[in-house]
């Protein structure tokens, strides 16, 4: 994601009547620096597009330094490098947008792990993995139980599901319909494994 921080001030051009913004004569010293006190920081970058595809330039100020204004923009920058796949991107723009239009901190990198279903620790473990673990984890279930979840795993959900790394399981990759009929059909019978 690229991103720039500038000044910008409220004064008026006498000329216009319109206010300068960003290219007031006294937001730079003569040789080229940045006026010390004059104007306030602002930063501005392209957080990645809505879900139906519209652009979302975001500019935010009110910053009293360049380093306040560069932070908030390196925050930003490191939460949208957590997204793998462009619905996460989207999703953690989703966030930054939401904060910042209600005047919040921006969510902090276990919220937006959360919203993506990953901590960090288990990113590479796979449903059919996690599912086994489940499974293994149900001590009290009766033998007859424990063999229709085994069966219903072995045959209909590790062949559809198994190999999708479980911080990517989600209603898009679920099976498709007649897949979907036949695993929908099997759990009326016995009560397929839910995550707890």
């Amino acid at each position: 994601m690229n991103g720039t921080t500038y000044k910008r001030c409220s004064c008026t051009n006498p000329a216009t009547g319109r206010p300068y913004g960003r290219a007031c004569p006294k937001l730079r010293r003569p040789g080229g620096s940045w006026h010390p006190t004059h104007g306030i920081w602002q930063y501005q970058c392209e957080l990645p597009p809505t879900a139906a595809g519209k652009r979302r330039p975001l500019r935010r100020g009110g910053f009293a330094t360049k380093a306040d204004a560069d932070a908030e923009l390196d925050r930003i920058r490191t939460l949208l490098a957590l997204a793998n796949e462009p619905e996460d991107a989207t999703r953690i723009g989703d966030l930054i947008a939401g904060a910042i239009s209600r005047r919040e901190p921006l969510p902090d990198q276990a919220t937006v792990r959360r919203l993506l279903h990953s901590d960090g620790e288990h990113d590479d473990v796979t449903v059919g993995e996690w599912l086994d673990v489940w499974l293994a984890s149900r001590r009290s279930l009766r033998e007859t139980t424990r063999r229709n979840y085994a069966d219903n795993i072995r045959k209909y959900l590790k062949p559809h599901l198994g190999h999708i790394k479980l911080v990517r399981l989600t209603a898009s990759t679920w099976p498709p319909c007649s897949t979907r009929s036949t695993l929908t059909t099997r759990s009326s019978r016995h009560t397929s494994p839910t995550p707890t």
